[in-house]
């Protein structure tokens, strides 16, 4: 116990040393998140699970807010975490799995963006109606531009043998990048679960800005989902999502 206590301190001393130069060494910045993260996986079930986790996340949230981390690859952590840009490469997504146990997930998104003002702002994304059992792995920047609108992929899966996607239209206003809640037809952001082994078959069409989804149909009895499906659609106009009924 006091060994671990002692690396991991040494550990944090030494990645605040890499942040606090006039400029950051992010090559060693992201040996020491990755080091940190590879060992999150051998604490899920410890005593020293929180602190852990506690010291990944406050490591990461500190790197990622200074601008020079945003075109900086972290080709080590980013065979911990999923990493994306958008399409325009104006925002950047960092995602990881909490590593709750189980087959219950909740994962953690921080996003760093440059605003139409050329401003830098990250920030923890703080699920709202959004479900923090989603993990973003694409970014889309949608038309018009002026909208300043993305449109975020998201997935994850959890206990009861089920696993989903969504589509949440998210917005840049004020320099902060929040959920467009008043871009859903219903108030709601596009959600479809399957059960674990079904294929997701997903399209979107950017030029059209239209999504096509095979939607399974779900059996009351038995609590699952059959092999039957719909095919449903989807478009995004006007900043609005809605379903081609």
């Amino acid at each position: 116990m006091r060994i671990f206590l002692l690396f991991i301190i040494s550990l944090f001393l030494s990645f605040n040393s890499y942040c606090q130069l006039s400029k950051p060494d992010f090559s060693q910045i992201d040996i020491q998140l990755s080091r940190l993260c590879q060992l999150r996986a051998h604490h899920v079930f410890s005593e020293q699970r929180n602190e852990v986790m506690g010291n990944f996340n406050s490591m990461m949230l500190e790197a990622i807010s200074h601008p020079l981390s945003f075109n900086y690859p972290f080709d080590s952590l980013e065979r911990c975490i999923y990493i994306t840009y958008s399409s325009d490469s104006l925002v950047r997504c960092y995602c990881y799995d909490n590593l709750d146990g189980g087959s219950f997930h909740t994962y953690t998104n921080i996003t760093s963006y440059y605003t139409e003002n050329g401003n830098f702002q990250s920030q923890l994304m703080i699920p709202e109606k959004e479900s923090p059992m989603i993990g973003f792995d694409r970014i889309i920047r949608l038309n018009p531009p002026e909208q300043k609108l993305y449109l975020f992929k998201g997935f994850g899966t959890y206990g009861g043998g089920k696993q989903h996607i969504s589509f949440q239209l998210f917005k840049i206003e004020n320099d902060t990048l929040s959920e467009c809640f008043d871009c859903y037809e219903d108030y709601s952001p596009l959600f479809i679960e399957q059960n674990r082994g079904q294929d997701f078959e997903i399209e979107f069409d950017q030029k059209t800005q239209r999504i096509e989804a095979k939607v399974y149909r779900f059996d009351n009895e038995t609590g699952f989902y059959t092999n039957e499906y719909d095919l449903v659609y989807y478009y995004i106009q006007n900043g609005l999502l809605k379903q081609i009924r």
